[in-house]
């Protein structure tokens, strides 16, 4: 079964009970309010109530559920690169959009990116590294 889960980056510090701090990265289940109001849902046991930490609406992502070759997850927003491509500047994100989506291309780039229809292929073959997000590294969204 295909875990589901989420990831946003926190809107305000929860330290020092849970050691996070306004804008890191938080991982768990969703909790959207009106489409303004969205929470990271975490479960810090059973026999508690769960925590509910606001995110920036714009940097929630959705596991895809793969992993990259060295076993980092892939999220909606992820930058990813195929390891074994020669060329320079090839680059692609991942989106869950499926206006982006032509059968199972799951990346988008710029005007030198791959939008390979295997990309599960890739990943099983061990090909696709992420390199970084959109929300780290907005640079990637430039058009070079």
């Amino acid at each position: 079964m295909r875990e589901i889960k989420f990831r946003g980056k926190s809107e305000k510090d929860f330290t020092p009970l849970f050691n996070i701090k306004k804008g890191d990265w938080v991982y768990g289940g969703i909790l959207w309010i009106d489409y303004t109001k969205i929470y990271i849902v975490r479960y810090l046991s059973r026999f508690e109530d769960p925590l509910l930490i606001k995110v920036d609406p714009e940097t929630v992502g959705q596991f895809i559920g793969l992993k990259d070759k060295d076993n980092t997850e892939i999220y909606e927003g992820d930058v990813v690169v195929d390891v074994e491509t020669e060329a320079k500047n090839r680059w692609g994100i991942v989106s869950a959009d499926p206006d982006m989506w032509t059968e199972d291309i799951f990346i988008y780039g710029n005007k030198n990116a791959f939008c390979y229809k295997g990309f599960l292929e890739l990943v099983v073959r061990e090909r696709i590294v992420v390199v970084g997000n959109i929300f780290d590294n907005p640079e990637w969204l430039r058009e070079d």
